[in-house]
């Protein structure tokens, strides 16, 4: 009975994921859509998840430590009554 049931290859099988979750969080951190040149820092995240067994928490750390995430600027980042989806006032 053991032997029909296995743990997937978890590199082939979880890797796409990774790299479809760190996206999102990383669109949704920034605010915008990824661009070409966010692509280093998205390899960046999803490798080091990688090493870390792809823990929810080192895809979190990734994004907010990210140069792409670190480097929004004011005029890039929406109020926070807008994002709660309240206008201001």
């Amino acid at each position: 009975m053991a032997d029909l049931i296995t743990r997937p290859d978890t590199r082939t099988e979880i890797a796409p994921f990774a790299d479809t979750v760190a996206e999102r969080l990383l669109t949704y951190a920034l605010g915008r859509g990824v661009e070409y040149y966010d692509m280093p820092a998205l390899r960046a995240i999803v490798r080091n998840a990688a090493a870390h067994d792809y823990r929810w928490s080192s895809l979190v750390l990734g994004i907010v430590a990210s140069k792409p995430s670190q480097m929004r600027t004011a005029s890039t980042a929406a109020p926070a009554a807008t994002v709660a989806g309240v206008s201001p006032r």
